[in-house]
């Protein structure tokens, strides 16, 4: 598990041009959460949670 506030992943990009590394890093991210089951637990106010899965899996049925 990963601590609230602590990063979950790490993306590194190089590149001449801010707008192309960008637009990478959102390509990087959006393939990841696509191809791996990500897992985070809500907690709300009243103290109930509810575990969340990445709505972005290819493989994930509708």
């Amino acid at each position: 598990l990963v601590p609230v506030t602590e990063a979950s992943i790490i993306i590194a990009i190089s590149s001449p041009h801010r707008k192309e590394s960008l637009e990478a890093v959102q390509y990087a991210i959006d393939t990841v959460k696509a191809i791996v089951p990500v897992w985070k637990k809500e907690i709300y106010e009243d103290d109930s949670s509810q575990w969340k899965e990445n709505k972005e899996c290819y493989w994930k049925s509708s």
